[in-house]
């Protein structure tokens, strides 16, 4: 993606080029010369910035009518910029941008900002003179051009010290904000779900289809940001809220262009599956020869991310013994700073059964000793107690 450098960030990268020549002789004063530099959206919304050119039309379309006041051609000020390498990003400050005037032959700057606010379009301004380096700001507000318009008159009678200039029609206040691109976009929503409630802005639009592959078209949706919820009832699908593990519809935000499509895939999904992959810590197999029972000892290390966000350590450690009848393992298992104890044996015995599952924290660990085929196996798993499958029905 191209980095886009702002006119007035170019602008000052001209003038410090230019900063430290030494000052030019006395020279009469140059004749009125007005350079449009443009102007450029502080609001931060990408979908207004088709109004920066359409309020600089307006600026250069109303001064070009007076014939007292000739402006650079856009052209000459682009071939300009263009020839140079500019790495300064900072907005410039008009009294330094009026440095430049000599370079492309202008009397006079004119750059600005805009935003809109509260669904008008609010304009600031700067006629800089490029002899002085002094500058003078304009402002105006309103949905209309005509806002735009009384930014011209006001500039025009400064420049020409001429009061009456007038630009603005009553008979042609067109809105400037009605003039976006508000060409409708499409949103292709990819869901593997069946039968699910599809919403649009918390409006009802169709039920999902359950094939991920062809995606459910929501046309002639108006460009802007909307929020797109799938619901399905039963309360056994959506999404998990983590690390709280709250259960919820999945719902995302689409930012929507003019004209554009966007692809969404539906992260709805049961959530026992959710659980499930939550749940489960980690399990390891160990296996030993006859008489080689010593492999069976292990020590792991592991943590997890309890439902206060909390980084929960866990160790545990098995110690095998052989015995006249078989092998025995002795278990530590220590979560978050509490320890639990346990033995298992095979063959098994009332102290020490061939299973065994014990708890310590918000974890458990489960422990099965077998027999096989002339060896022993450990089978090891390592769960969260906090959460577990069926935990949404409980909410």
């Amino acid at each position: 993606m191209k980095t886009r450098i702002p006119r007035l960030a170019v602008l000052a990268a001209v003038v410090l080029a230019f900063a430290g020549a030494p000052p030019a002789p006395a020279q009469t004063a140059p004749k009125l010369s007005v350079a449009v530099l443009g102007l450029e959206n502080s609001g931060g919304d990408p979908r207004q910035d088709y109004l920066a050119s359409l309020a600089e039309g307006i600026l250069r379309y109303d001064l070009s009518v007076l014939a007292d006041i000739p402006l650079v051609e856009r052209r000459n000020l682009d071939k300009l910029l263009s020839e140079k390498e500019f790495s300064l990003s900072a907005a410039a400050d008009p009294a330094r941008a009026a440095r430049a005037g000599g370079l492309i032959g202008a009397s006079h700057l004119i750059l600005g900002e805009y935003a809109v606010v509260a669904g008008e379009l609010s304009l600031t301004v700067h006629l800089v003179d490029a002899a002085s380096g002094q500058a003078v700001t304009f402002r105006d507000r309103g949905a209309s051009e005509h806002a735009v318009h009384r930014i011209a008159e006001k500039i025009a009678a400064r420049l020409l010290d001429r009061r009456g200039i007038v630009f603005a029609d009553a008979a042609n206040d067109r809105s400037i904000l009605s003039l976006r691109d508000e060409t409708p976009g499409i949103i292709a929503l990819h869901s593997p779900i069946r039968s699910a409630e599809i919403y649009l802005d918390g409006e009802f639009v169709g039920f999902t289809k359950g094939n991920e592959i062809e995606p459910i078209l929501l046309e002639s949706v108006r460009p802007g940001r909307h929020t797109l919820r799938v619901h399905l009832s039963g309360g056994d699908f959506g999404v998990v809220i983590l690390p709280q593990v709250e259960f919820k519809d999945w719902e995302t935000v689409v930012d929507v262009r003019p004209g554009g499509r966007h692809a969404v895939r539906d992260q709805t999904r049961h959530f026992n599956e959710t659980l499930y992959r939550l749940e489960y810590l980690g399990s390891f197999e160990l296996k030993a020869e006859r008489g080689k029972g010593s492999a069976l000892g292990f020590s792991r290390e592991l943590s997890f991310t309890d439902r206060t966000g909390k980084t929960v350590p866990v160790k545990l450690t098995g110690t095998p013994s052989e015995t006249p009848e078989g092998v025995a393992v002795s278990l530590t298992f220590t979560v978050g700073g509490q320890e639990a104890r346990g033995r298992i044996a095979f063959p098994a015995r009332p102290d020490a059964p061939a299973e065994l599952r014990i708890t310590a924290g918000s974890a458990a660990l489960e422990v099965e000793l077998s027999d096989s085929w002339g060896s022993w196996e450990l089978d090891v798993t390592v769960r969260r107690t906090d959460v577990y499958q069926g935990l949404h029905r409980e909410k």
